[in-house]
């Protein structure tokens, strides 16, 4: 389970709003990139980041800010939300790094087009799911809907996209705990990770999290942390080391990631050219892609008929809609066994098997390695 320290922005500062209420706000800092620098030193390997400004202006407004940290801090993931309500918000964004878009109002609003953006962006849409005793709020938490809250994270579930963020408006802010019912109620309705978010307190909250994470069917993808950093009742590095010890004592943690290969950086070049281009140029590179994997089985003497019609057998999915889910698929990073081994070890994880597969040049893609962890004793 991720701990995710926030960014809320506003103005160019770093802020926290009691309930979504602008006159309920406290400042903080008028320098993200030093609170940034404060939470990644800590340990944080993702953060949180709200365009307040363009949440309720609905468009971004804070992006030369998300830029430059992400500029920085290049390998820290960055999650965000706030005012992204067009493809190309998300494109702007993408193309600056920004590892996941937060849709909140635009996916209550126009669920077609969350259907559309997560399948042209696959692995990178998450659901903002912000609920007031159960209802959908929007518009910057100005507007409570009628829509049920998990009847939406069930329809998001099923159009694609990677986790929701569920913050109840009620406790944000607060800091006077999570609503943890809620909370597990949405996670045993959806097939999706889900994101707790507003009224973390101490390190109590983390540990309760823990405990419904542990008798999930699905886990929990993480815990969002504001005003509670910002106040000083928990700290970054407290809440990782709680996190690491949520594994049960005999349990496992395990990890699929892309091999990294001498052609990994060229991939990143041609996927970031391919999902920025027109779908003309996107056609024409995947029937070169195809055309050049047909001639490298013809020369391996290999039935490429055969080859297709075993695939979605054997990967669950067509072979055509994969290759264009390789070619598109930015940002992309890949990791050594090294790399990894040195980053878990941060956490206090110890590899105990890892599966490899073939060492490759990388011509046509990268596998990925699969790593079990566990805790160290």
């Amino acid at each position: 389970m991720l701990i995710i320290p926030a960014i809320d922005l506003r103005q160019g500062k770093v802020v926290n709003l009691r309930q979504g209420k602008v006159n309920e706000e406290t400042a903080y800092s008028d320098n993200p990139i030093e609170i940034a620098d404060q939470w990644i030193e800590e340990g944080a390997t993702r953060l949180h980041i709200v365009d307040l400004d363009g949440a309720f202006k609905g468009s971004p407004f804070n992006g030369q800010i998300v830029k430059r940290i992400k500029n920085k801090y290049p390998d820290i993931e960055i999650q965000l939300g706030g005012g992204v309500r067009t493809k190309d918000d998300i494109l702007n964004y993408l193309q600056v790094g920004v590892d996941f878009l937060i849709l909140g109002t635009k996916a209550v609003t126009a669920l077609d087009f969350l259907d559309e953006i997560c399948r042209q962006f696959p692995g990178k849409i998450m659901l903002g799911l912000d609920a007031l005793g159960g209802k959908v709020a929007t518009h910057g938490w100005e507007e409570i809907t009628k829509i049920d809250a998990h009847v939406l994270a069930s329809k998001a579930a099923k159009l694609g996209v990677v986790a929701i963020i569920f913050t109840d408006i009620a406790s944000d802010g607060m800091m006077q705990g999570l609503n943890l019912q809620a909370t597990r109620d949405l996670a045993e309705k959806v097939s999706v990770p889900i994101i707790a978010s507003g009224g973390v307190r101490d390190l109590s909250d983390i540990e309760a999290l823990g405990m419904i994470n542990q008798n999930l069917d699905s886990a929990l993808g993480g815990v969002i942390l504001g005003r509670s950093l910002y106040e000083k009742t928990l700290t970054v590095s407290e809440a990782i080391k709680k996190s690491t010890k949520m594994v049960s004592k005999n349990g496992m943690l395990i990890l699929a990631l892309y091999k990294k290969t001498k052609l990994c950086n060229l991939w990143k070049i041609e996927k970031y050219i391919y999902k920025s281009s027109p779908k003309v140029i996107q056609n024409f590179i995947k029937n070169l892609f195809i055309f050049l994997f047909k001639l490298a089985m013809i020369l391996k003497r290999k039935n490429f008929s055969n080859y297709i019609n075993d695939y979605k057998t054997k990967r669950g999915m067509d072979f055509y809609h994969d290759v264009h889910d390789w070619l598109g698929g930015y940002p992309y990073e890949s990791i050594s066994i090294e790399e990894i081994s040195k980053i878990m070890d941060k956490f206090g994880y110890k590899m105990i098997r890892s599966f490899q597969v073939k060492k490759q040049i990388g011509f046509f893609g990268t596998g990925c390695d699969e790593y079990v962890f566990k805790l160290k004793k």
